[in-house]
């Protein structure tokens, strides 16, 4: 028996929101509801590039600014077992023994020792909603960041999507990669914080998805130039 960290995220506000950063492909957590994996929120979040962890970690920032997230790290007793290929850290979860990958790739995999048997729930994904529109980008003041806006166009849209790439001077375009969600509560609005070298011409377009997370057609793609 050891202890190992363990990193709780919470969604704080009275609403679902969907959280594209956690692993594995994100997650709706519901209003209090709350999701934990063993690791730091540096290494839960390390996954592909370091350009795409990077992206990962300032999403998981802004919601916490935005007060849509709390995160808690925490010790917690653990076992460990050996006896595997690829050992996996264990952690008894509510009677049964939960197996997580050291390296944080995959996140709880329960492992029961008594097996119970859950109802099946069919969900269905739904039409995809219709796109936004009017989608605009331009700089703050002292340029210090991009202010991104497009128009709530449909019914049937749980978030927008924002996904961004750039291109520093005299380079070639990076591909697009998701940068952020937005609630569809919230505002049709991102601001873009990221610091890049002078003239870098960073590139958004914007998605709506529904509670299922199907995604609608993007916008055109709109762009500032940093100074």
């Amino acid at each position: 028996m050891t202890t190992a960290l363990e990193t709780t995220f919470a969604n704080p506000t009275a609403i679902s929101r969907h959280y594209s950063f956690l692993p594995r492909h994100g997650r709706t957590l519901g209003p209090g509801e709350a999701v934990s994996f063993i690791g730091d929120p540096a290494g839960i979040l390390r996954r592909g590039s370091h350009a795409r962890t990077r992206m990962r970690l300032e999403a998981m920032a802004h919601a916490i600014q935005l007060g849509q997230l709390s995160v808690v790290t925490q010790r917690r007793p653990v076992l460990w077992d050996t006896t595997l290929i690829v050992p996996k850290a264990l952690r008894v979860n509510s009677g049964s023994v939960g197996g997580v990958n050291p390296d944080y790739s995959s996140d709880l995999s329960v492992i029961t020792t008594t097996t119970t048997s859950a109802p099946t729930t069919t969900t269905t994904a739904g039409a995809a909603p219709a796109a936004p529109t009017s989608p605009a980008a331009s700089l703050s003041g002292d340029g210090s960041q991009a202010n991104i806006s497009w128009v709530h166009a449909g019914t049937g849209v749980s978030y927008f999507r924002i996904d961004r790439r750039y291109t520093l001077p005299g380079g070639t375009a990076t591909a697009f990669a998701q940068a952020a969600t937005v609630p569809v509560a919230d505002r049709q609005a991102y601001i873009d914080i990221t610091a890049y070298p002078p003239g870098t011409l960073v590139e958004f377009r914007i998605a709506a998805a529904n509670a299922q997370n199907v995604l609608s057609a993007y916008t055109s793609t709109v762009g500032v130039t940093r100074p």
